[in-house]
């Protein structure tokens, strides 16, 4: 075969040929950048949607920790208040337990006729009790017996008669205590 095509048209065509490569190699590179332009806005896309979501969850845990702190304060109040509640109830004495604790020393042959308890009262101050007795010996017993007492810290037998008795009771007698402060009242 003889090539019989003058060399004018021979470079024509090859650079037709070069032309059609680079339309094509520019059509795809056209298309790679639209493609990557098109990722691109994808992605700021979705990082945008994320970074909304993320700022909506940390605005949410925001205010959970804001009434959590509220809680936590309040929790903390109450911690305080109650630690001074206990103080307060550590330094309490209960009238009752004073009672029970002033019957149970009591002997046979005494009634307790009357006394008065106040607030000092468990601070050490003395308690003036009025005691009516069968006889002087069961007055001593008494005395003996709050003295040897935990709840109490002394007992004084002050004034004794014999004739303001009531009946059965003969003997009438004032006797100053003291409450023991430290005695598991």
């Amino acid at each position: 075969m003889i090539n019989v095509m003058p060399d004018d048209t021979k470079k024509q065509l090859r650079a037709a040929r070069a032309n059609v490569t680079l339309s094509r190699y520019i059509l795809i590179s056209i298309t790679a950048f639209g493609f990557l332009i098109a990722l691109l806005f994808g992605s700021s896309f979705v990082l945008a949607q994320t970074q909304t979501s993320a700022e909506a969850l940390i605005e949410a845990n925001d205010t959970k920790a804001s009434v959590f702190e509220e809680t936590q304060t309040q929790i903390d109040q109450l911690s305080q208040d109650l630690g001074s509640a206990r103080i307060v109830l550590d330094q309490q004495i209960s009238y009752s337990s004073i009672l029970r604790s002033l019957g149970t020393a009591m002997t046979p042959g005494t009634v307790l006729d009357s006394f008065e308890l106040s607030d000092t009262a468990a601070s050490g101050s003395p308690v003036e009790v009025r005691i009516y007795a069968t006889n002087t010996e069961a007055l001593t017993r008494l005395r003996d017996s709050l003295a040897n007492s935990p709840s109490f810290s002394s007992a004084d037998l002050g004034s004794v008669s014999s004739q303001d008795g009531i009946e059965g009771y003969p003997v009438s007698a004032t006797m100053t205590i003291v409450i023991n402060r430290g005695a598991s009242l």
